[in-house]
């Protein structure tokens, strides 16, 4: 029994080094009719630029990110997974993987924050 896919996002950007990756093409394959676009760099200015969506979101916060909401970006695992880590002694729990989504991530790029990309 395979679970069919509910909601289908209205753009997908893929990093070319995950183009030909078994999960990618059957993600793509449950996405049929969604535009797909390319590129070569994880950085969250290559996937705005490379996105209708999110280079047309306008300048206020929440449109960004709903737009955001909208698009999928499909990277290689060690790009957007890495080790949740702060560098003094505020971490009492153990050690965690992040999931860092450019997507759905802020794009204001704040120097104070975790949430930004790299």
């Amino acid at each position: 029994m395979s679970a069919k896919l509910q909601w289908k996002p209205q753009e997908i950007i893929v990093h070319q080094e995950v183009r030909n990756d078994p999960a990618t093409l059957y993600f793509l394959g449950q996405c049929q009719g969604v535009p797909v676009r390319y590129v070569d760099s994880g950085k969250s200015e290559a996937v705005v630029q490379a996105s209708n969506l999110l280079s047309n979101a306008g300048e206020g916060m929440l449109q960004k990110i709903l737009a955001g909401k909208a698009v999928v970006f499909v990277a290689p695992a060690g790009q957007t997974v890495d080790d949740f880590t702060i560098p003094d002694d505020r971490l009492i729990c153990p050690h965690f993987k992040r999931l860092k989504l450019a997507s759905n991530g802020c794009f204001y790029r704040c120097d104070w924050c975790y949430l930004k990309l790299t």
